[in-house]
């Protein structure tokens, strides 16, 4: 039972998008092959946990979808939030020859 509503069909599509985005990083990227990959495997890692819970009915009776909500929306924020950080940090402190 995986909920349709509209706040849920735009966690989908973030969840798609940044898929979508690791994947190519992971087989099409040249310089950041291995750190797409690992960021693929957590990425990975948290779908299928979250997927679990977004499956069983009695995870959102009560009022508590909008829990499940902010918990899967707030993984998935500070995951970019942790890209953005080592992207500027790599940017200014690593040198590339």
């Amino acid at each position: 039972m995986f909920p349709t509503d509209s706040e849920f069909l735009i966690l989908y599509f973030f969840y798609l998008l940044i898929g979508v985005i690791l994947i190519y990083g992971a087989f099409f990227s040249i310089k950041n092959k291995n750190f797409s990959k690992i960021n693929l495997v957590v990425f990975f890692l948290y779908t299928v946990l979250f997927s679990l819970i977004f499956s069983d009915a009695s995870n959102f009776e009560g009022g508590s979808s909008l829990v499940v909500m902010f918990y899967s929306g707030l993984i998935i924020f500070l995951h970019v939030l942790i890209l953005i950080i080592f992207g500027i940090y790599k940017s200014f402190f690593i040198k590339n020859n």
